[in-house]
């Protein structure tokens, strides 16, 4: 399967080893923040996607929470089975995102100054690559208080 040129291989990943693989990249940083990432992951969790894809939407994800948060503050992911999906949750205590810019960021929009920066070019990107493989990713926030980002991915091949 292609899309727009991109070779897109879908497979069973291991959401554990995924995330634990992404973890280590991060492990230099997370220590010189003091920082404490709290795995809740659902035991034998899969999903199934290009593996490219979904380490792009993680390391997003991920990479924001860190660089969001305070120092000495903690990073919680966890997992669950919905059906024919793994929702994976990511949640931080860093400076939150406004309704508009949760609405700039999902409507694809370039207008305000949060939309310009880098991250929410990758929270796009990851919002158009969970829809590429027949997902979802949401986000609830509270400025000043952190964000809850929530990803709906296929645990199975998608008819």
């Amino acid at each position: 399967m292609q899309q727009k040129g991109l070779p897109i291989n879908k497979q069973s990943l291991d959401l554990k080893e995924l995330i634990d693989e992404i973890l280590s990249i991060y492990k230099v940083m997370l220590e010189s923040r003091k920082m404490h990432v709290e795995l809740e992951l659902e035991k034998n969790s899969v999903i199934y996607m290009d593996k490219n894809m979904a380490s792009t939407i993680f390391r997003n994800l991920i990479d924001n929470a860190i660089k969001y948060s305070d120092e000495e503050s903690s990073i919680k992911i966890s997992s669950h089975t919905e059906s024919n999906f793994q929702v994976i949750k990511i949640k931080d205590n860093g400076k939150g995102i406004t309704e508009e810019e949760i609405k700039s960021i999902i409507d694809n929009s370039t207008t305000s100054t949060f939309t310009k920066n880098s991250a929410s070019l990758g929270l796009q990107l990851s919002i158009q690559m969970t829809k590429l493989a027949k997902g979802e990713l949401g986000v609830q926030s509270v400025f000043g208080k952190g964000s809850i980002f929530t990803i709906k991915l296929p645990n199975q091949p998608q008819g």
